[in-house]
């Protein structure tokens, strides 16, 4: 199985968890996300913006069979706004073993309002570092805040960590 394969499989996984679906027997022969959206998720959610239900995911190594799953949602079954159109993402990881890939989400961050579309990278001493915009106290609508965590995924600096508050659509990357 290459890495496609595996981000391939679960985009499927999420999608499923997404349309408050049971993941276990999802295949990985689907060819396209048509198929995926048919198979899956018969009544998908309605919305504007469906980013208000899952937004943002990254797919990091660990180590050559393990690999970090992380994204922002809603719930681990995305319920999407509050119904005074607020967003509530926290965000949520998954260690995942490429030769069997199951997605089972443990919460990472979570506050009032949203934190979301968290953007996460890894250094080759093994600090990941996780990024993403936030509501919860703020003096400027959105903050971009962060927090850093060892490869282990236990906080070297925990949640919350102002960069600027105002600021948004931040992103980290490593090479």
């Amino acid at each position: 199985m290459n890495l496609y394969q595996i981000v391939f499989i679960n985009s499927i996984i999420l999608l499923a968890i997404s349309c408050n679906k049971d993941v276990s027997g999802i295949s990985d022969n689907f060819s396209t996300t048509s198929d995926i959206t048919k198979t899956v998720c018969e009544n998908p959610p309605v919305s504007s913006d469906y980013r208000e239900y899952q937004h943002g995911i990254d797919f990091i190594q660990k180590n050559d069979s393990i690999y970090y799953l992380i994204w922002g949602s809603s719930g681990i079954y995305p319920s999407g706004a509050k119904s005074d159109g607020s967003w509530t993402h926290d965000v949520f990881f998954s260690v995942l073993n490429i030769h069997q890939p199951i997605v089972s989400a443990q919460l990472l961050i979570s506050a009032n309002e949203a934190q979301e579309p968290p953007s996460s990278a890894i250094a080759d001493n093994g600090s990941i570092f996780i990024t993403m915009e936030d509501g919860n106290i703020v003096q400027n609508g959105v903050g971009q805040r962060y927090a850093v965590y060892n490869i282990e995924m236990k906080p070297v600096k925990d949640y919350p960590n102002m960069i600027f508050d105002g600021g948004h659509s931040g992103h980290v990357a490593a090479v």
